[in-house]
């Protein structure tokens, strides 16, 4: 069964700084998902129906 660490927030908090500066390294294999940068390349991230949609095909 896969484990998930989750970074959960408000836009600004620092989620990625603390995945950049502290989590990354040591946990190099793991997959990213950052809905953010996923939905800023293909429309608007006030698009929520958006957001859950790029998460779900990172997901799945």
């Amino acid at each position: 069964m896969p484990t998930y660490t989750i970074f959960a927030g408000v836009n600004g908090a620092g989620k990625t700084s603390i995945y950049n500066t502290i989590y990354y390294e040591k946990n190099k294999d793991e997959k990213r998902i950052n809905t953010d940068e996923m939905v800023e390349r293909v429309g608007s991230w006030k698009d929520s129906n958006l957001q859950m949609k790029c998460a779900r095909e990172k997901i799945l």
